[in-house]
């Protein structure tokens, strides 16, 4: 697998109560010859601010068969979908990985994009 870019976005939220920042982690992989733009992304819970529901997604004709998120407290969880919710213990800036594991049906390919996520 050849990683060939990484761009990180954030877009401002606003909701009638609470400000939210959606982030997204963007990595552009080769997998199985093709170009494939994978992404990464989290937005904050407006109830409770130390559970953030993460989300992985990508562009081409390849499946997600899983992907495994790595919370940076020393939890982590393999979800078969594309979304996983995580609440902190406490407050903090963290670490996280999300390692996306591609499928074309003759085998698989992984990204593993990494990204700082900070909670109240």
């Amino acid at each position: 697998m050849k990683k060939i870019n990484y761009l990180v976005a954030c877009t401002l939220v606003l909701s009638s109560v609470f400000f939210s920042c959606r982030k997204t982690t963007e990595k552009i992989v080769d997998c199985f010859g093709q170009s494939l733009l994978t992404s990464f992304s989290h937005t904050t819970d407006a109830a409770n601010p130390k559970k953030v529901d993460f989300t992985a997604k990508h562009s081409g004709e390849l499946s997600i068969a899983s992907v495994k998120f790595e919370y940076g407290d020393g939890q982590s969880q393999t979800v078969t979908g594309t979304t996983a919710s995580h609440t902190y213990a406490a407050a903090g800036t963290y670490s996280v990985k999300a390692r996306i594991t591609l499928t074309n049906g003759k085998g698989t390919c992984e990204t593993d994009p990494v990204r700082s996520v900070t909670v109240n």
